[in-house]
């Protein structure tokens, strides 16, 4: 009612402007992180070691899905997925940035397996462009399947507060030191 188109911003600009939803206060609360323009030079590799338990590993397979930084990531993609995917299609990518500056703000950074140099098991920090497009993958995955159960079976207690940022008090924030 009454909002103003803006579809035709840039996300980047989107996100320096945008009023998130009040269920996104979390991530909009955030310190904002600065811009980083393009990935890392690949001669300051992180090696596993250095691997955080904030950090989020780009790719496939059981390292990247037993990863610390990746479980959080998740939990906190379901927890903001519904409220992606009510929201208007130009807001969506402000809210992916969000999602992102908020991991960053938390000490975690986005890390893609340096393919390369096979043999030194590294990875580099990838930039906003390759990291921001992550975050909007994870919002989108598994929408279709989401939706259909909403339609099928209407609003369940299980899908009450799936995504738009309520939270019981009940269970400690993944990115918060426990």
């Amino acid at each position: 009612k009454g909002r103003p188109k803006t579809q035709h911003l840039s996300t980047k600009v989107r996100y320096q402007e945008y009023t998130p939803p009040q269920a996104w206060s979390e991530l909009a609360e955030a310190d904002k992180m600065p811009e980083i323009k393009e990935d890392y030079d690949k001669a300051r590799p992180v090696v596993p070691s250095e691997v955080s338990p904030n950090d989020v590993l780009l790719g496939r397979g059981g390292l990247t899905n037993s990863n610390p930084g990746n479980i959080k990531f998740r939990e906190l993609v379901r927890k903001y997925r519904m409220a992606y995917c009510t929201a208007p299609k130009g807001d969506k990518g402000a809210l992916a940035r969000y999602l992102c500056n908020f991991v960053r703000s938390k000490k975690g950074r986005f890390l893609k397996r340096d393919d390369e140099n096979d043999s030194a098991h590294a990875y580099f920090e990838v930039g906003d462009e390759k990291a921001v497009s992550k975050c909007g993958q994870a919002l989108r995955e598994g929408t279709a399947q989401m939706i259909r159960r909403v339609m099928n079976d209407g609003i369940d207690e299980s899908l009450q507060n799936h995504g738009t940022g309520a939270d019981d008090g009940t269970r400690q924030h993944p990115y918060m030191p426990g």
